[in-house]
């Protein structure tokens, strides 16, 4: 049920103390560190209704394993956001543990109520973590289910129109009656220009999905930036996803991808931006 157990910790974020709030380990694989481990933090864990300035209960402070400069994650999601995206808020912080430094992290909003709020207008969808997962019928086990009551669905018809893709003369049509295609567009010409080969396009991994309930659609957002913008020949081309591979080998969904590329190139990629903000 839980990969990691929740401790009582008092916490202080600059000079407001909070006692009784829960803490514990985050991560998979790459961020996993018994040294310097991520953190999750929920205040009202143990105590009902302790908030951090009485709006905020839940912080996300991610260890940057992947990412020594500890850029590459804060700089990632303000690509998007440029972009048009829904992705988290981001800003460092110096974390200390016990009296003991452990160097500055990325404190990254959580994906949680409020985001949605922020993003969508309600919080009252289905919403999915996926860690190497996809929409194919095998797959969709794997998944993470956030929200009380709901069911993989949504999911489950995601997955019937990609099953289909291949004979389905109105492939992109059925499409978009289960997801935001041109959000998801524009989500994944943004993973493959900063190199996030490991969210879900190039990696199936690291990621959210919510069915929003103000349009019935499938909208996907992005996690885990850590190892964005890394050696571009390292880099495969990000379609490596069922999602991404239907689309790319569709005319009609690859010239929607690389229109929607060039957009973004002429539009939102801007290096004298990106400078100032390293």
């Amino acid at each position: 049920a839980s990969d990691y157990t929740w401790f009582p910790a008092d916490v202080a974020v600059d000079d407001e103390v909070l006692s009784e709030v829960g803490v514990r380990k985050k991560g998979f694989i790459g961020s996993m560190s018994w040294v310097r481990p991520s953190l999750k933090v929920d205040s009202d864990r143990f105590v009902e209704d302790q908030e951090y300035l009485s709006n905020t209960e839940h912080f996300t402070l991610n260890n940057n394993n992947q990412a020594p400069s500890r850029l590459h994650t804060c700089l990632s999601y303000e690509v998007f956001r440029k972009a048009g995206v829904p992705a988290p808020l981001c800003a460092h912080a110096t974390v200390d543990v016990n009296g003991i430094p452990l160097g500055v992290y990325s404190n990254v909003q959580p994906i949680k109520k409020q985001f949605l709020r922020d993003n969508f207008g309600n919080d009252d969808g289905d919403l999915y973590e996926g860690t190497v997962s996809d929409f194919h019928e095998d797959w969709l086990v794997t998944f993470e289910v956030k929200t009380d009551d709901s069911t993989l669905a949504p999911l489950e018809e995601l997955s019937d129109v990609l099953a289909n893709a291949e004979t389905d003369p109105n492939f992109i049509a059925n499409l978009e009656q289960v997801l935001d295609v041109d959000g998801f567009i524009t989500e994944w010409a943004v993973e493959t220009l900063i190199g996030h080969w490991d969210g879900y396009a190039g990696n199936r991994n690291n990621y959210y999905v919510y069915h929003d309930p103000s349009d019935g659609l499938l909208k996907v957002i992005p996690w885990g930036a850590d190892a964005a913008f890394e050696r571009p020949e390292e880099q495969p081309f990000v379609a490596m996803s069922a999602l991404t591979m239907r689309l790319w080998n569709n005319p009609e969904g690859r010239a929607r991808y690389l229109t929607e590329s060039q957009r973004i190139l002429d539009d939102v990629w801007d290096e004298v931006w990106l400078l100032d903000e390293i």
